[in-house]
Order: C-alpha cells, then sequence, then structure tokens
C-alpha cells in the first residue's frame, strides 16, 4: 500500500472521513502506535492537550482532565484478579474499558502499559470544541461549561456508551490525535472521591482550564 493511501486511513472511522475542516484547524495526526504502552500515569500526562473525536455526531474536544489507575493501586478494579466485568483492564495498551457507576452513569477509560496488566487512565473531563450544538442536544444542557466537565457527563455528550467496552480504540466510532497544542501547565493532585483510600496524585489537569471538573484537592 502506498504512503498516501495508509495515511489517508489513519483519518478515516468505519469508512468515513474526518472533517478536513477539522485537521486542518486542529494539525491533527495520530498517535505513535505505543502511545498507551507505558506506566498509566505517564499516559495520564501525555493525554492532556489530545484530541478527542466522535464519528458518530462530528464532534471534537481537547482532552483537559485525566487520572491513572495503576495495577498495583489499591482501588484498582483489577486488584484482585480478573473477572468477566473488568477483563477489559487485562488487554493490550489501546482498549476502551467503560463501566457504569451507580447503574447508570458511565466512565471511559484507556488500557495501558502492558497486556495482562490491569493499568487504565480515566478521562475526566473535555473541553468542547465542535460540533457543541450536538453535545448540547446529548447531554440535554446549554450550559457550555457544565457540557464535558465530568466523566460521566463526558461520555453522555460523546454518545459513548457501553458497548464499546473491550473495543481496540481503532475499532470504535472515536479516536483520539495530537494536534495544535497550546502551552499549558499540569497540575498533579490526589483523585476526587479516593483520597482516603489512596492519596497519591494521581490525578492530572490543565491549569486554570474552565472546563476541568472539579475545585483541586490539596
Amino acid at each position: 500500500m502506498s504512503d498516501v493511501y495508509l495515511n489517508a486511513m489513519r483519518y478515516q472511522i468505519n469508512g468515513k472521513k474526518i472533517p478536513l475542516s477539522f485537521r486542518e484547524k486542529y494539525d491533527l495526526r495520530p498517535l505513535p502506535p505505543n502511545f498507551y504502552s507505558t506506566s498509566a500515569i505517564l499516559v495520564a500526562k501525555e493525554l492532556l492537550g489530545k484530541y478527542f473525536y466522535s464519528q458518530k455526531d462530528y464532534s471534537l474536544g481537547r482532552i483537559v482532565e485525566t487520572e491513572a489507575y495503576p495495577g498495583d493501586d489499591p482501588i484498582n478494579h483489577g486488584l484482585k484478579g480478573k473477572t468477566e466485568k473488568n477483563s477489559a483492564m487485562f488487554l493490550p495498551p489501546g482498549n476502551c474499558y467503560i463501566y457504569y457507576v451507580y447503574y447508570k452513569n458511565l466512565c471511559f477509560n484507556i488500557s495501558a502499559e502492558r497486556e495482562g496488566t490491569p493499568s487504565v487512565v480515566l478521562i475526566r473531563a473535555i473541553e468542547p470544541l465542535e460540533g457543541i450544538d450536538i453535545l448540547s442536544k446529548n447531554r440535554k444542557q446549554k450550559n457550555l461549561k457544565n457540557l464535558t466537565n465530568g466523566p460521566s457527563k463526558f461520555c453522555q455528550a460523546f454518545g459513548i456508551t457501553i458497548l464499546d467496552n473491550g473495543k481496540e480504540l481503532t475499532r470504535t466510532f472515536f479516536r483520539i490525535y495530537k494536534g495544535k497544542k497550546d502551552d499549558f501547565e499540569i497540575i498533579r493532585t490526589s483523585r476526587i472521591g479516593v483520597e482516603e483510600v489512596n492519596p497519591k496524585q494521581y490525578r492530572f489537569y490543565i491549569k486554570d482550564n474552565p472546563f476541568v471538573s472539579s475545585t483541586p484537592t490539596v
């Protein structure tokens, strides 16, 4: 296959091309194949500023907040071993681990490090950039800052469902790209809601970004 053909395929999802206007405006480029093949902590930091695109609704946002869940974390879902429910955590790097919170809200994670190790990264918040009308309709929310400033809000806005649990990112209707990057400072804190169990600073977010999910923890 020619290099031109292979490059074009990188910008297709289920046979449909990402709008050229998006690619040019944000300088979208595929992540390297080994991007997720490192520690969850490093992947969580490196995902900040990357672009999340959904082919379902032609919507795009920038990742502004993440949390790392290494395999040895005492609150890691896979710490006690592989089960039917958490099996996606043990897949090779770059697979989706999606689960319900309180039986109705979803959280979207990406497997990291290596196959067999339940290390994942949670995407906590997104800065909405394109397709905002559709994101608002999906969320039934008109307040821009409240569209995607939380893990379940982000999933609802971008149409992520439990059906993508266990799939490779390359086999879903969404993609994550590197692209145009503004200079920003990364803040590192403890994770929201689990500080008492494990206070380690595994949460990362872009300083002063208005779409971060919550007031920083100490």
